[in-house]
């Protein structure tokens, strides 16, 4: 249906709806059921698509393949053995997607919006998903639009609609315009969409459609509906796994053709060969970067920090530049009002009614008046001031002095309001005295802004003492708001004028021209406790931090300081950021570490400008307008608790509570997860080289079979997946935050530490070899040769995964304990070893023999002399020694 081509009166008739009471509970509830819920669905897969999803990776096929292979050619239980390994991947992929996603629910479950609905004519804050087709809502400005509704009545009512039609400007709204069927989003002057703010005015519409069929539900079905590319790091995976493919079939198949001319049973050696592949071809790698980047992304969350996209942890290790909002993340969002400039004086205010000067109670008054925030509960102990954090802030410091804006309310009747917008930073009401019955204009408003409305002033404590404002006086005033916005406070200006009648506020230029100037409001947004060290950190770390804000450039400054921002930089207003063009800000941006003054339409500029550098750029929002400058960041962070819907979508993380720190401990986390990818990469892949090496030494040197295809099928349950994924357990290194960015697009695994890995391999297969040689060599039968190879190649590959619990810093000085999970399936994987050796009914399964104390001893000896060579290089790393965590 083309509502917007059809009146309101016809809407409400064909929703069989009242325009001015809503509809009644009993309707609305029957509308619920054949609706549902107002919120935008996302495409789920079922549990048989999301178990069966890890079968259709290459890698997985190549193993499934090999099961079946087993099945004909080799016994029953390593038939069994690998698909007990294919299901496990299976299960432990799922399971952790599947957390993932519940992850990502929870949090949505907590940020519903709200809306303001009328129901059999009474006025109620529903959530948002609880609306249906022809609920009667209320917009006014800061509110997002809950559904898609036809506009019933507005005044001065204009939208931003960016989400939708990319357009930055708001679009002014008309419910009686006639307008086409066939008009396009942008045209539609009668609708107001679902996911849109109202920039300016009020309005009352009627809901006509809700969910996945609004104009943002049609788009984000068509979002869910592309498929997410792969992450860099995903890719790098992949190649290297194709590689090892590769390698691994050409040196399985040598070893098979080898064996074979050199007269071993071809059956024997055929089997042999399979199982080499089984363990050497690297099925599981991707698992274990999916693993650990999940067990990060968990941890995460449970700090606040929802990671929505995966590339997202990737980008957190290589950020170099965050820039941040203040209000809310870096302060704690709760205004107070410390001061106020009036009649020449200022007055400090306390929790204390002791008394203020009329004047400044009167500053008090129009600030109370001038304001759209409500009181819940008045009639209890338990007040609470709801709205906008500058207005609660003035209606919380008149009721500390004792001033009742409930009684100012009702003193004051309200005929009209010209709400606040960015171009006029200001607001007016128009009020009637009941007492008096006359009308009033009070205002309130950026300094320079209110001042440019003004010709007279109060300049003593007098309040019928009112004079010309002269150039001296305007001055007076702005030096004196730059010293308080210089000492970190929000500064506003009020003033007033009366009207002889009033019919509209239409002709604003004219209400709020020839304002009586009043005085200055001065406000206090303490720093959040933490955003001192957070910034520290950053900082140490190689990050910089830039804030960003609408607040006045001195008071900008002031706050950047208190919390440790360089106050070395230059700070930048929006004024001047608009002076600029593209490239001179590229050349000044690496200079600047605050922006005051600034719209959120700023910030795709910033963004850009710090990328010109090659920076990647983290940054912060909560509009709607925040999110084309969240999506062109390396990676944009929405605010959880106070943002928007669209900039949630818009980003790939989502901070719960809105805090500063958060974000730096996210990035530490990004930092920590790839430090210990890298140590599971290096492990798992030294670990598969030790396995190869054994068996092509082996058959180069004329020796048997040194390994078993069972025992190799075990080797890789015990090891491989359980010790991969105990590396992200594994506490950060305490460098982790004092050295610069890993540089993206660089490999997790240098040249360096390639080398380091295959040293690794090389040296556990030479122990396994020397094992099964020396007990071959002295009499001992081939079966126990066997076992003594396969008892030192578990052992030493556990040792490995324990020595890889830091490169740089010793084990002694980790500690045993510290990493619970690494002990744990280092002594799960002994075990199991130990009894499938040494338990007569098994050994028939694992073609193994019981072994004796020296065998033991002999078998731990060349396992820890093969792995904890790399110990001795960490003893000399003085500084990091000295480091404790």
């Amino acid at each position: 249906m083309a509502w917007h081509s059809i009146s309101a009166r016809e809407t409400v008739q064909k929703l069989e709806t009242n325009a001015e009471t809503g509809l009644d509970e009993v309707e609305s509830g029957r509308r619920m059921q054949q609706f549902g819920p107002n919120q935008l669905e996302e495409k789920e897969e079922s549990l048989i698509e999301e178990i069966l999803e890890p079968f259709k990776e290459p890698m997985m096929i190549l193993l499934i393949i090999t099961g079946i292979l087993y099945s004909f050619l080799g016994e029953p239980q390593d038939a069994i053995a690998i698909f007990t390994i294919i299901v496990i991947i299976g299960i432990v992929e799922t399971i952790q997607e599947r957390r993932a996603e519940s992850a990502v629910k929870r949090l949505k479950i907590t940020i519903k919006p709200r809306a303001k609905c009328i129901r059999n004519g009474r006025e109620r804050v529903l959530a948002g998903t609880e609306l249906v087709p022809g609920d009667l809502i209320l917009l006014e400005a800061g509110d997002q639009v809950p559904a898609d509704a036809r506009l019933v009545d507005a005044l001065d009512l204009e939208t931003g609609e960016a989400a939708l039609t990319g357009e930055s400007t708001a679009v002014e709204k008309d419910p009686y315009a006639t307008i086409k069927e066939n008009a396009v989003i942008g045209d539609q002057q009668s609708m107001a969409f679902f996911g849109t703010t109202v920039m300016r005015g009020k309005a009352s519409a009627i809901v006509v459609a809700t969910g996945m069929r609004t104009e943002l539900g049609k788009i984000a079905k068509a979002v869910q509906e592309a498929e997410e590319s792969p992450t860099p790091l995903q890719q790098k995976m992949k190649q290297l796994t194709l590689w090892f493919v590769l390698i691994s079939v050409i040196l399985c198949a040598l070893v098979v053709i080898v064996g074979i001319v050199k007269g071993e049973p071809p059956l024997d050696v055929i089997l042999f060969g399979l199982s080499l592949a089984v363990s050497t071809i690297p099925e599981d790698l991707p698992i274990i970067l999916i693993v650990c980047l999940v067990i990060g992304v968990r941890r995460m969350a449970k700090r606040h920090a929802l990671i929505k996209r995966l590339y997202a942890v990737e980008t957190l290790g290589t950020t170099t530049v965050i820039c941040t909002d203040k209000t809310g993340t870096l302060t704690q969002n709760k205004m107070t009002v410390t001061d106020i400039f009036a009649g020449g004086a200022t007055t400090k205010l306390g929790r204390s009614k002791s008394g203020i000067p009329a004047i400044a109670s009167m500053v008090l008054k129009i600030g109370c008046l001038s304001n759209n925030a409500r009181i819940e509960h008045p009639a209890t102990e338990s007040v609470e001031v709801i709205g906008d954090p500058t207005e609660t802030a003035l209606i919380q410091a008149c009721i500390d002095q004792g001033l009742d804006p409930l009684a100012l309310s009702k003193q004051f009747t309200r005929l009209g309001e010209v709400p606040f917008d960015r171009k006029r930073k200001r607001m007016s009401v128009i009020c009637k005295s009941a007492t008096t019955a006359e009308i009033h204009v009070y205002m309130k408003g950026a300094s320079e802004s209110l001042i440019s409305c003004s010709t007279r002033w109060m300049p003593g404590t007098k309040l019928d003492a009112i004079v010309p404002i002269d150039d001296e006086a305007r001055t007076m005033i702005l030096d004196t708001q730059k010293s308080m916005a210089s000492a970190g406070l929000r500064v506003l200006s009020v003033g007033y004028k009366p009207l002889e009648s009033f019919q509209t506020t239409k002709d604003t230029p004219t209400i709020e021209q020839g304002i009586i100037f009043v005085g200055l409001v001065g406000m206090a947004d303490v720093p959040r406790a933490e955003a001192n060290p957070a910034i520290a950190e950053c900082i140490q770390g190689g990050v910089k931090v830039v804030m960003i804000t609408g607040d006045h450039k001195d008071t900008a400054i002031a706050i950047a300081k208190a919390v440790g921002i360089d106050g070395k930089q230059k700070a930048l207003t929006g004024e001047e950021l608009d002076g600029m063009s593209d490239l001179q800000l590229e050349n000044t941006i690496k200079d600047i570490s605050v922006f005051a003054r600034v719209v959120p339409e700023h910030k795709l500029r910033i963004v850009r400008a710090f990328k010109k550098h090659g920076d990647i750029v983290a940054m912060t929002g909560d509009g709607i307008n925040d999110a084309p400058a969240l999506k062109e960041a390396d990676i944009g962070v929405a605010m959880g608790a106070s943002g928007s819907d669209v900039a949630r979508d818009a980003a790939a993380m989502v901070l719960a509570d809105d805090n500063f720190a958060t974000i730096v401990y996210a990035m530490k986390e990004g930092r920590r997860i790839f430090d210990n990818v890298k140590k599971a990469l290096r492990y798992y892949i030294a670990s598969k080289i030790a396995v190869m090496a054994t068996a092509i030494i082996a058959t180069i040197v004329g020796l048997p079979i040194p390994l078993l295809p069972i025992q190799i099928i075990l080797m890789e349950v015990l090891t491989d997946i359980v010790a991969s994924s105990a590396f992200q357990s594994e506490v950060p290194e305490p460098d982790v935050m004092a050295r610069p960015p890993r540089i993206k697009g660089v490999f997790v695994l240098d040249r360096r530490t390639q080398a380091r890995v295959f040293a690794n391999g090389v040296t556990v297969a030479s122990g396994v070899l020397v094992v099964f040689s020396a007990t071959f060599t002295s009499g001992g039968t081939v079966e126990k040769a066997r076992t003594m190879a396969f008892a030192t190649l578990v052992l030493a590959i556990i040792f490995l995964a324990v020595n890889n619990r830091s490169e740089k810093r010793p084990l002694f000085r980790l500690g045993m304990i510290s990493n619970r999970n690494m002990l744990v399936s280092g002594v799960l994987g002994f075990g199991v070893t130990f009894i499938a050796i040494m338990l007569p009914p098994l050994q028939p399964l694992f073609k193994t023999v019981t072994l004796g104390a020296m065998d033991w001893l002999f078998i731990f000896l060349a396992a820890a002399i093969s792995t904890f060579w790399n110990e001795i290089p960490k003893l000399f790393n003085k500084n990091l020694n000295a480091i404790k965590v």
